[in-house]
């Protein structure tokens, strides 16, 4: 009979082939990544504000690409060239004039408090708010994967 209470102590030594590791790793990560990546776009699109909906319609999956050899990088981004305005909605504007341009002589628009159209050759525009949408649906995914 064996006695069990010696401490008799079992090794193995295990052999990491790094190439192997490697690619499964790419490949574990590039598929977690696309999920991810969908399920972040679908909050920031969420977070988004809507007036016109360009905006949020616009908001993608960014490429996955490895950055190390057990590392890679993907996101979400928005395309300025197609919402040029876009920085401005995320970061926000401090207050500045707005002038007309040529060849026009006045700017109009129609004044809700006024309840008629008016015509200026400049006003000045008190700012935007920062809208941090992009940031809160990160940190609305880093909650989930907690």
């Amino acid at each position: 009979m064996a006695d069990i209470t010696s401490g008799t102590k079992v090794t193995g030594k295990v052999v990491l082939n790094r190439y192997e590791a490697e690619s499964w790793s790419r490949k574990f990560i590039s598929n977690k990544q696309r999920g991810l990546g969908r399920k972040l776009v679908r909050y920031a699109q969420a977070e988004a504000p809507v007036k016109t909906g360009r905006l949020r319609r616009n908001i993608k999956a960014s490429n996955f690409k490895m950055t190390g050899p057990y590392k890679g990088e993907g996101g979400a981004y928005l395309d300025k060239s197609a919402v040029p305005y876009a920085g401005y909605v995320m970061y926000g504007t401090k207050p500045h004039v707005i002038r007309c341009r040529r060849p026009a002589y006045a700017l109009h628009f129609y004044w809700k408090r006024v309840g008629a159209w008016v015509f200026f050759d400049h006003v000045n525009h008190p700012g935007t708010k920062s809208n941090r949408f992009l940031e809160r649906a990160l940190n609305k995914l880093a909650r989930d994967i907690r």
